[in-house]
This record gives C-alpha cells, sequence and structure tokens, in this order.
C-alpha cells in the first residue's frame, strides 16, 4: 500500500504540474499559384514556436484531412515534402515551413476549404478552378461527392492511430533453445479534434498497448513456446511537454497506466499481476543527434497470483531505463531493475543500428544485441537465475 500511494501521488504531480498549454501556433497558407480540379495543390504550413523550449512536430500524425465545399466534405491524403521521416524540431522563438501536397478531386471547383487532422483546428480556404476540357470529367447524373468517408478511409485512419510501443524484435541465442522475440503496439483511442478532446484536453493521451514477449524452443520435436508474457494496458502518454524548470532537458514525456501481466498458462505453471506505474521521460540533446534519455518508472501491485505472490523480491518496485544514440543510428540502451531481497534484480542491454544500406535500402532493418543477466526474464521463471547473450533483427525500437 505505501508503494500504491507513492505511485498516486507521482501520478497527480506530474500530471498535475507538467501538462501545460503548447507554445505551437500552426498557419495554413493558401496555393501561391491557380490551381484547377483534379489537379494537385500545393499548402504551406508555418510552424512558430512562442515558448521557451524546443517543439516538435510529427508530419506522420497528419497525413490526412478534409476538403469542404457547401455541404459536401471528402477525405484527402496529405503529403509533405519533408526530406527526412523525424519529427520537426522548432527552436523557441523560431519557425518552420513544410509543403503539404492534396490531390484535388476531379469535379471539385469554386471555394474549398481544408483541415488537416490533428493539428486542432486551423483551415485554409482557396479557390479552385474548374477542369480543363481535356481533363476527365465526372459522368453527368452523379450526384456530388457523398459526404460521409468512404470506406478504405476509414480502414486507413484506423491503421494511423496504431504505432510501436515496446521494442519489436526477434533475436536467436546460442543453441535452438534460446529464441526470444517480442511485439508491441499502442492505439490511440479519441480522435484528437473530436468533442471528447476539445472539451477535457488531457483525455487526448488515452491509448491502449499490448505486448507480448516469447521464448521459443527449436530443439522439441513439437517446437514449443516455453513461455509467453501477454501484456495488455491503458495509459495516458503526454509527448513533448512544454516545461520549463528542468535545465538542458531538451523533451519531456510521461506516460502512467495500468498494466495487467500473465502467461496464460493455469495451475503451477500460472503467472498473472496488475500493476499501477508512473514513468516520466527525459531526453537530453537534439533529437536530430545524439540524445540521451532517461525514463524511471516505479510501480504498484495491485494484485498476484498466489503462484508469483513473491514476485516483488526479484522484480522490485522501480525499473531505469537509460538509452542514447540517433533515432537513425546506433543506439544503446540498458534497463536495470532492483528486487526487494538483497541480491535480486535484472541488468539487461541492447545495442541497435540501422542495416539498411547493407540490403540495398530494401529492407528498414536494425541490427540487435541483447545481453540479459539477473532474475525475471520470463514470467514462468521469475524467481530463477539466468544470463543470456542473443543476436538478430528489430523493426522498431
Amino acid at each position: 500500500m505505501r508503494a500504491l500511494r507513492f505511485t498516486a501521488v507521482l501520478v497527480w504531480l506530474l500530471v498535475g504540474g507538467l501538462v501545460e498549454a503548447s507554445q505551437l501556433e500552426t498557419i495554413l497558407q493558401p496555393p501561391q499559384a491557380p490551381v484547377q480540379a483534379g489537379e494537385t495543390a500545393v499548402i504551406t504550413l508555418f510552424f512558430a514556436n512562442s515558448g521557451a523550449q524546443p517543439a516538435h512536430v510529427d508530419l506522420s500524425a497528419h497525413r490526412s484531412g478534409w476538403l469542404s465545399r457547401e455541404e459536401a466534405r471528402q477525405a484527402v491524403a496529405i503529403a509533405y515534402a519533408q526530406p527526412s521521416a523525424a519529427p520537426l524540431v522548432i527552436p523557441p522563438g523560431g519557425f518552420r515551413k513544410v509543403a503539404a501536397e492534396v490531390a484535388l478531386p476531379v469535379g471539385w471547383s469554386g471555394l474549398l476549404t481544408l483541415a488537416i487532422d490533428g493539428l486542432g483546428g486551423p483551415q485554409v480556404a482557396f479557390r479552385v478552378q474548374e477542369a480543363a476540357p481535356s481533363a476527365a470529367a465526372e459522368p453527368e447524373g452523379l450526384a456530388p461527392p457523398f459526404p460521409c468517408p468512404p470506406q478504405d478511409w476509414d480502414m486507413g485512419y484506423f491503421w494511423e492511430n496504431f504505432s510501436g510501443h515496446e521494442p519489436i524484435y526477434f533475436l536467436y541465442g546460442p543453441n535452438p533453445t534460446d529464441i526470444k522475440f517480442q511485439i508491441s503496439f499502442k492505439y490511440h483511442i479519441l480522435n484528437s479534434d473530436g468533442p471528447i478532446v476539445s472539451r477535457w484536453s488531457w483525455l487526448d493521451g488515452l491509448h491502449l498497448g499490448y505486448s507480448q514477449t516469447s521464448f521459443w524452443n527449436l530443439e522439441s520435436e513439437s517446437q514449443p513456446f516455453d513461455d509467453t508474457s501477454y501484456r495488455p494496458e491503458m495509459f495516458l502518454l503526454y509527448t513533448d511537454l512544454q516545461q520549463r524548470w528542468l535545465p538542458r532537458v531538451s523533451r519531456l514525456d510521461f506516460q502512467t497506466g495500468l498494466q495487467h501481466l500473465s502467461n496464460g498458462q493455469d495451475g503451477d505453471a500460472n503467472r498473472s499481476l496488475n500493476i499501477a506505474y508512473a514513468q516520466p521521460i527525459l531526453t537530453y540533446g537534439d533529437s536530430e543527434r545524439y540524445a540521451l534519455t532517461v525514463a524511471p518508472r516505479v510501480f504498484a501491485y495491485l494484485s498476484r497470483a498466489s503462484e508469483n505472490n513473491d514476485i516483488e523480491n526479484y522484480r522490485g518496485y522501480a525499473e531505469l531505463l537509460v538509452k542514447f544514440g540517433r533515432w537513425d543510428g546506433m543506439e544503446l540502451a540498458t534497463t536495470l531493475r532492483k528486487g526487494k531481497r538483497a541480491g535480486k534484480g535484472s541488468w539487461q542491454m541492447d545495442f541497435s543500428t540501422p542495416i539498411g544500406d547493407l540490403l540495398f535500402d530494401n529492407l528498414d532493418l536494425f541490427f540487435h544485441a541483447q545481453f540479459f543477466t539477473g532474475y525475471s526474464e520470463s514470467l514462468l521463471r521469475y524467481d530463477e537465475s539466468d544470463t543470456r547473450m542473443r543476436l538478430g533483427f528489430s523493426i522498431y525500437r
């Protein structure tokens, strides 16, 4: 209960003190040249940072929008003329501009209004000329585009809310009994432009997450999984908080939530627990160069199965993640846990580096090396000490 009260106080302090209004302003500029229906319109986005800390804009979160005319609406895709996939970094008092291309529907002319999803409200109006006679025209008798989004766009919007969560990798040890792989995704639940988030902005960080870590034994005849941990969770994630009280911190994120962990077995092999956790994520340095990330996590056990009711002796109540590297280059990460019992805990180190150039830019993969020593690498054998070295690849880190 002491750990639970500590976690609740930490969550209240961090959420109440860190979530501040963004100092980033966005302006949309209409096309500078005349444009016809069926052509591509080039919209210019200006991001101005009036805050005292650098601001970051992830363009991958703004790749869809709406075109409106009179009573009709149509979903459109947004393509940015940005050479790098890294988030834009806008220095304090500075601004950045980015060109965005929008394919205009055939037959849509007159005064149109464009709104880009996730930007929080700014729109731009511009006039579109009718298509030239040689351009493809809509068949006579067809009604204007249906005001509801088409089905394929619905699926696109669905997938755009998915992103990586914990690292995703496939690793192989020195023998066939030592394969380990992990998948992990999160889903942004609420529409950032919807009425719920407009009224309660703190709910914009609400996510569902799912992670799974499996240990695969290829030496046995049936090639079974020795153990798998399933980790569904619901959490709040606030990114790039505009803080001013932490010196030399270029970016501050914060995550807090509830997580269930189990291995899906029964009887004596059953392992399960529920935790509440809070985790500030501090980044030092430039995200476009080498940066240091420090992410301590504290957690409280809400419930435990009787088969693992002493698991805090080996996992403890906190862990520390430290990463150093570039988002597009080499990265070294280490995770430390201190068990409640003396001499218990674990240490995991992960090294990864892109290998796309070695594959003629055909695959986006990282070479991944992982070293683990200590307790609780798997839920089934949480109270057994082990040391492992594995090599393989990762697709998200």
